[in-house]
């Protein structure tokens, strides 16, 4: 208090008198702003020698006891219920909600989202509010709402791009292309015929560094077109499962000669084409190849019955 004094004695030149001094709200309660400046009003007007005119008392009364009606609506927490039956009686209500820009989020969670209430009214809701909760929803970006008086809501939703599907300790996941998920699925049942046609990338740390790879192997159509998952081993180097179960395990460096090696045998050879199980590229000098067992079983026999026959031949010469 004595700051105070000192301060305005430093601005006016003198100390307020006790009249002047500020009141502190612990000493006794102050009205709140509308009936403060209607009492100053109603002092004012009680001083002056002017007479009221007609009817000024009976408003003058009508208005003190609806602010203060008014006051204590809101002090109880009750003006949102006051605010939702005046628009539902004054046909505010919300007949028709229009949404757009959803591919993956149901209609039913935004409804949940919105949170209208049984009473469904536009005055009532807090589009601040509403915004986050939809914002809050897996699948949404970015969202833009509207209240389109009488009776209508527009409501359009960026979704987030899905770029591929992630299988981490077999829990599967939607990722973005930065390796953000995006939702989590319990299982492959749950997948929606957009994302069944997603690429498939497996491991730790897969999520983060599949977009370099894909961008890698689409430079080699002839594997890119026959790739059925992409899996991460030991965060370290990459194998590429193709459709027909042949596997090309790249090196942790060197990807793009490795995979530019395979595409030229596979051109003179057919060799995506064969009965194998394996291309072993880990090597920087060396290819090596591990056909399927069932293949391996028929090559064995086939060499032993040529052997067999270069045998005969010896002893007929």
């Amino acid at each position: 208090m004595q700051s105070l004094k000192r301060m305005l004695k430093a601005n006016t030149g003198r100390v307020p008198t006790a009249s002047e001094q500020p009141l502190r709200r612990g000493e006794r309660r102050i009205l709140p702003r509308p009936l403060r400046y209607f009492s100053r009003y109603l002092a004012r007007t009680i001083k002056s020698s002017k007479p009221l005119p007609a009817g000024m008392g009976s408003a003058m009364a009508v208005g003190f006891i609806a602010l203060s009606v008014g006051y204590g609506v809101y002090e109880g927490g009750y003006s949102a219920q006051m605010v939702s039956s005046a628009a539902s009686t004054a046909g505010l209500e919300v007949e028709a909600i229009k949404i757009s820009g959803q591919v993956e989020t149901s209609e039913a969670d935004v409804l949940r989202a919105l949170e209208l209430g049984a009473d469904r009214t536009l005055l009532g809701l807090d589009l601040r509010l509403a915004r986050q909760r939809l914002i809050n929803l897996d699948w949404v970006e970015d969202v833009s709402i509207r209240k389109l008086f009488p009776d209508r809501l527009d409501i359009s939703l960026t979704e987030k791009q899905p770029f591929a599907l992630w299988q981490q300790d077999r829990q599967l996941m939607v990722v973005e292309t930065n390796g953000n998920i995006i939702t989590r699925l319990g299982g492959v049942e749950q997948l929606s015929a957009r994302q069944a046609l997603l690429p498939r990338i497996v491991g730790e740390g897969a999520e983060k560094r599949a977009a370099n790879l894909f961008e890698l192997v689409s430079e080699f159509p002839s594997i890119y077109s026959r790739v059925a998952s992409y899996v991460r081993v030991a965060d370290r180097r990459w194998d590429i499962l193709l459709r027909n179960d042949l596997v090309i395990q790249l090196p942790e460096f060197g990807e793009r000669k490795a995979l530019s090696a395979v595409v030229d045998l596979d051109q003179k050879r057919q060799l995506l084409s064969r009965q194998i199980e394996i291309v072993d590229m880990r090597l920087s000098d060396r290819m090596v190849i591990r056909v399927m067992p069932k293949a391996a079983n028929e090559r064995r026999k086939l060499v032993k019955q040529r052997s067999k026959r270069m045998r005969k031949a010896e002893k007929s010469i």
